[in-house]
């Protein structure tokens, strides 16, 4: 799950566990990418994340394994 905020971080939780409280997330940020993040989205496999910011940017981060 990937939630941004108003800054333009993006929080990622990984979700697939057995108690919710064992979930933990990281915080994905761009020095250019300050604007609130409306909206985001998962390739189906998960590996590319889209955010759509209030300033009309697209960003696209990759996931390294």
């Amino acid at each position: 799950m990937a939630l941004g905020n108003q800054v333009g971080k993006i929080y990622v939780w990984d979700i697939d566990v057995d108690d919710p409280r064992e979930a933990r997330y990281i915080v994905i940020t761009h020095q250019k990418c300050y604007s609130p993040i409306r909206q985001t989205a998962f390739t189906r496999d998960g590996s590319i994340l889209l955010a759509v910011t209030d300033d009309a940017s697209i960003w696209r981060w990759e996931r390294v394994k």
